[in-house]
């Protein structure tokens, strides 16, 4: 799952929690997917294509993620939830936000003066 948490992450080091938040909160996979997506989703309007994103603050070193690199982890968070007991899909979706919010003092960013 490294390629998501480094998503997950990134968005996270830009103070929008949201998609991390709401992914330590999913009940069952649907819940677990739609975070995911709408995360996915963010990053690639933020990043593809790019090296950087830069606010008006500080330039943050985009994640470099290949398309087929998300759909394997994709593919692989889908067996890990799919048909799975409400308590398992919490674990899951937990111990993937921990590893996000662990991973966030990792992403590069320059403060601007």
């Amino acid at each position: 799952m490294s390629k998501l948490v480094e998503v997950l992450a990134f968005l996270g080091a830009l103070r929008d929690y949201s998609y991390i938040d709401r992914l330590s909160t999913a009940l069952n996979e649907a819940s677990v997917y739609e975070a995911l997506n709408d995360a996915i989703r963010a990053y690639l309007s933020l990043c593809q294509g790019k090296e950087k994103y830069e606010t008006k603050e500080a330039v943050y070193e985009c994640p470099q993620v290949s398309g087929d690199e998300l759909e394997k982890e994709v593919e692989e968070v889908k067996k890990a939830v799919k048909g799975k007991p409400g308590g398992e899909v919490v674990r899951f979706s937990r111990e993937l936000a921990m590893q996000a919010y662990a991973a966030i003092p990792k992403v590069r960013v320059e403060k601007k003066s």
